[in-house]
């Protein structure tokens, strides 16, 4: 049963870390660090090349399938039960 409390959670790219979800910052194997932030996250890149917009976000998807949530995601899962959540990343 949930109460009044609230409680917020800020997080980032990291938390999903330890399920092997890649990061975007990480200094050798973030995301930016692959991809020029420009091409995949701008709507210049879009126009400019759809197709490597959407291999960048479809690889993200691909592997989200055969991830787990880890500790942390579940911990905020309880929370989600007694109080009032907000997650902010």
């Amino acid at each position: 049963m949930k109460t009044t409390k609230k409680i917020v959670f800020f997080t980032g790219s990291g938390i999903s870390k330890e399920s092997g979800i890649e990061t975007f910052r990480d200094a050798k194997e973030g995301l930016w660090y692959q991809y020029n932030i420009e091409d995949v996250a701008s709507i210049q890149g879009w126009r400019k090349n759809k197709e490597l917009m959407l291999e960048f976000y479809n690889k993200i998807r691909a592997q989200l399938k055969e991830l787990f949530p880890n500790k942390a995601h579940e911990l905020i899962k309880v929370m989600e039960d007694f109080m009032d959540v907000t997650v902010i990343t």
